[in-house]
């Protein structure tokens, strides 16, 4: 969060009020907008902070939650479109994503 909030260059109670949310288990998360998208998004809908993003975006869409089943990855696909396009990643490199998430 950081990193995000001095790259934007606001102050600390500021970014922890316009964009930082308490998730159910106590974890912070980035708030999203009423319709569900990231504020980090630019007009054509790609990251505006992408050297800064947090660990979930970093791994996505190798979440525990969504890798656990192949519905739940195909489910996934309809809403993600990189999802089965692109260049394979290796298994090795999406255990390491795995593993700093739990960091």
């Amino acid at each position: 969060m950081e990193k995000i909030r001095i790259h934007l260059g606001v102050s600390p109670d500021w970014f922890r009020r316009r964009y930082i949310e308490t998730l159910e288990h106590g974890d912070l998360g980035i708030r999203l907008n009423t319709t569900g998208v990231c504020p980090f998004l630019d007009n054509d809908g790609r990251c505006s902070i992408y050297q800064h993003r947090p660990a979930q975006c970093r791994t996505y869409p190798f979440w525990p939650e969504i890798v656990d089943t192949e519905r739940n990855w195909k489910d996934e696909a309809r809403r993600c479109e990189g999802i089965n396009r692109g260049q394979v990643i290796p298994l090795k490199e999406i255990e390491k994503r795995l593993k700093d998430l739990e960091d």
